[in-house]
């Protein structure tokens, strides 16, 4: 009888212990890890009355984002923290607590060498970030927690990003399937980051430009350019400078940069000043990919030069589509058969002050934008590079505290990797299938 009492006694004592692990194991998880590159799965389904009771117990402020690698080699390009007012909390989350207006709720920042400051990122971020340019496969955590999300960042194209992985580098797309999210210059990225804010960009074309502002710039009249060309990289993947070379045989081209120079650049003249001395610029990506638009159309926007543009593919300018206000407020490189035809279209522009103003109607005036650069200009976008991921890192927490569904892990392991989620696939991994080919912008003469 004895017996058979201690035995009942220990195994409700068993019973007990199973069930405060249960509820243990599913309301912190953030106690448990996976082995790098193992990828979340979501499949479980627990009680909702557990969760309820659990739900704000490892909530506290601020969430953090954390750079795990470097910045082009450089640990200090982001330290950003966020309230309410600077970055607004998402309201569509059911069990994170709001923090309030007056909150630091989010961080942004890079984490330093030191092994602490790495394993106090490892233990407590709620997101690690990884600038793929700076990203080593044997430098990446051994460990990590189910809870915390790896975003791979880029803003440059991939042609430029993913190498034969000689030296170490990502090497896709087996290694890409380690990150959960993709930040990146494409706007279908999970948090896109373009080269330029809506407000920087809405600020630089607020005021109409004027026939005096036609007449200051530099005429082929007056025996001076009209085009300006500044570039360093004389080796693009697209074979730029090939075509910028024979464009310059049929109209002037002020070639101020480290490529094919055709004069000093003036002392430490900031780039705005010298192209608003233009009525062009030359705005050509050194790779021609979907959404690849970079600094240099922005640059002509804001110093009210006519941008001459290639980059994005797509027919008639079809790729600029969500980047410029409106369809004539560029050239489009592509339209032209050659560089001659080319610079005949700029050689008539640049003698007629009503053609170069009409392409410049939209400055002001935002009844001329098109309803896709509205859609994607014509307001500040919070959900846009470090905010974005400060309010994704805060839709994570809040999906880990409701659902708890990344404790399982993927069995169809390939190579001791997960299958990745299909969003990557999209956004980042075959983004390489949008670029054109190596040289695709040898002139055709």
């Amino acid at each position: 009888m004895y017996n058979c009492a201690r035995y009942a006694t220990g195994f409700v004592l068993l019973l007990a212990a199973g069930m405060f692990m249960y509820v243990y194991y599913f309301n912190y998880n953030d106690l448990f890890v996976l082995p790098a590159g193992r990828h979340r799965n979501y499949h479980a389904n627990y009680n909702n009355s557990v969760r309820s009771t659990l739900a704000t117990l490892n909530v506290s402020w601020p969430l953090t984002v954390v750079f795990w690698t470097s910045f082009f080699g450089s640990h200090d390009r982001f330290n950003l923290e966020y309230t309410e007012e600077t970055c607004a909390f998402p309201t569509d989350l059911t069990r994170l607590p709001h923090p309030g207006p007056v909150t630091i709720w989010c961080k942004v920042f890079h984490v330093r060498e030191q092994q602490q400051d790495r394993q106090k990122a490892l233990d407590t971020a709620g997101m690690l970030v990884f600038h793929i340019r700076d990203t080593r496969v044997d430098k990446l955590p051994k460990n990590r927690r189910l809870s915390q999300p790896w975003v791979s960042f880029t803003m440059e194209a991939p042609v430029s990003d993913f190498r034969s992985g000689h030296d170490g580098k990502i090497v896709v797309p087996d290694q890409m399937r380690q990150f959960d999210f993709v930040s990146s210059y494409r706007l279908d990225s999970d948090v896109p980051t373009p080269y330029i804010s809506s407000k920087s960009l809405l600020d630089s074309i607020s005021a109409p430009l004027t026939l005096e502002d036609f007449h200051r710039r530099h005429s082929i009249n007056r025996g001076q350019s009209p085009v300006l060309w500044v570039a360093s990289n004389c080796g693009a993947y697209n074979g730029r400078e090939k075509y910028v070379k024979e464009l310059a045989k049929h109209v002037p081209v002020d070639m101020l940069g480290n490529c094919l120079r055709s004069g000093p650049y003036p002392g430490t003249m900031p780039l705005a000043d010298l192209i608003r001395q233009y009525k062009f610029y030359l705005a050509l990506e050194n790779s021609s990919c979907m959404d690849y638009v970079s600094e240099k159309m922005f640059d002509a926007f804001q110093a009210g030069a006519i941008p001459i543009v290639s980059g994005p593919p797509g027919a008639n300018g079809s790729g600029y589509r969500n980047f410029v206000p409106s369809h004539e407020s560029a050239i489009y490189l592509d339209n032209y058969p050659n560089p001659i035809d080319l610079a005949a279209e700029l050689r008539r522009i640049d003698g007629d002050s009503e053609l170069w103003l009409r392409r410049q109607a939209f400055r002001g005036n935002s009844s001329r934008w098109s309803a896709d650069f509205r859609a994607v200009w014509g307001h500040q976008n919070s959900e846009w590079f470090s905010c974005g991921l400060c309010r994704l890192a805060a839709r994570e927490r809040n999906k880990n505290i409701t659902d708890h569904d990344d404790l399982i892990m993927n069995s169809k392991e390939s190579n001791g990797l997960a299958a990745g989620p299909a969003r990557l696939k999209g956004a980042l991994v075959n983004v390489d299938y949008s670029c054109q080919k190596r040289g695709s912008l040898a002139p055709k003469v």
